[in-house]
């Protein structure tokens, strides 16, 4: 998994609100409003893709995680569909 080595850092960075969304504190991108985290100091993970797999496990080959609430900076596996390859090709 991602977070293996310093799991307390990712979830520091986590808002669990009574909603079920999770905000994210982190790293966002500028570009696209994307959720992220420092893995190392040269290697960005998206933050909902972390907290799926540590919460989950892991996803199949190819799949995407798509947000289905309308708070950006959520997080939440709750609040995600997968997608896998045939569903967006």
């Amino acid at each position: 998994m991602w977070i293996d080595r310093d799991p307390e850092r990712f979830w520091s960075k986590v808002e669990k609100l009574p909603s079920g969304c999770w905000i994210w504190h982190g790293t966002i991108m500028p570009s696209n409003g994307a959720a992220m985290y420092n893995v190392t100091s040269r290697r960005l993970v998206k933050a909902h893709r972390i907290a799926w797999e540590e919460t989950r496990g892991p996803l199949p080959e190819g799949a995407r995680l798509l947000r289905t609430c309308k708070t950006q900076r959520c997080i939440s596996p709750e609040h995600r569909l997968v997608l896998v390859p045939k569903d967006y090709e």
